[in-house]
């Protein structure tokens, strides 16, 4: 799969990026996509397993994208609404955030909507991301945290080389706070990183 970083987008960071692969346009979200945030954000099947309040409304959806904007302009969070090239309905989201500048760590953050789901787009969509955190951010790890009965997730980050941390007693060490969640790592590829 070739995977194409395109324009710089002009925000006080210079590092936001919209990416593009083969079948989807990662991009900055807008105020017009606040409708399928809404949708997408109240689905019961994307919350299924995520520890927040599951209906949005319109203008809820709109907060919201505003403050996405705001940590994407101040370099605090990459954010991308995803949807198909040619296409700007947003069928999902995916994120880099948590940065820790010191350790040079973040956390990745995603969802779809249900109608998109099992066809391969968000395993598209975290390898661009992936590579824009390990080369353009220049971070040593990227962290996801997961519910353990999270089947589909858990799946998404085996197939893009993310690993459950043992500590050194052989027990996994998740450093997850939510009953349930377990954290999954992936190093760079690209370097020797130190422990984290």
């Amino acid at each position: 799969m070739r995977i194409i970083l395109a324009t710089m987008q002009k925000t006080k960071s210079n590092l936001y990026l919209t990416l593009t692969t083969e079948c989807l346009t990662l991009r900055k979200p807008e105020l017009r996509d606040a409708a399928q945030f809404a949708a997408i954000r109240s689905n019961d099947a994307v919350n299924r397993y995520l520890d927040r309040q599951s209906s949005m409304n319109t203008g809820d959806a709109r907060a919201f994208i505003k403050t996405i904007r705001n940590g994407i302009k101040a370099g605090k969070s990459y954010y991308w609404a995803m949807s198909f090239t040619g296409d700007h309905k947003l069928i999902g989201a995916i994120c880099i955030w948590n940065l820790d500048e010191e350790k040079l760590t973040a956390e990745v953050g995603y969802e779809l909507h249900p109608d998109f789901q099992r066809k391969g787009l968000m395993r598209e969509a975290l390898k661009a991301v992936l590579q824009f955190g390990f080369e353009r951010l220049c971070l040593e790890q990227i962290r996801a945290f997961t519910h353990e009965a999270n089947e589909r997730s858990i799946k998404l980050l085996a197939q893009t080389g993310f690993v459950r941390k043992k500590g050194p007693e052989g027990d996994l060490d998740d450093e997850a706070t939510e009953p349930g969640m377990t954290v999954y790592r992936l190093n760079n590829p690209n370097k020797k990183t130190r422990p984290v």
